[in-house]
């Protein structure tokens, strides 16, 4: 089963995934249209959960507003 990690940061998502033995295949970065961030960071917060397969998934993650 994988553990829903949405709402947490992207760092706790990893680890949580990794102990669950849940490989991410690809994290995807979501913004507003004129706002262009690409690398995401530890502190981002996971908003969506693409499952591929049994023990594949893809991340949606956003930049929080600090």
């Amino acid at each position: 089963m994988i553990p829903d990690v949405a709402g947490y940061t992207l760092g706790n998502a990893k680890a949580i995934l990794k102990d669950a033995g849940v490989k991410i295949h690809s994290v995807v970065i979501t913004s507003p249209p004129r706002e262009k961030i690409f690398e995401c960071q530890d502190y981002f917060r996971v908003v969506k959960i693409n499952t591929l397969d049994n023990k594949n998934v893809e991340l949606i993650v956003v930049k929080p507003l600090l």
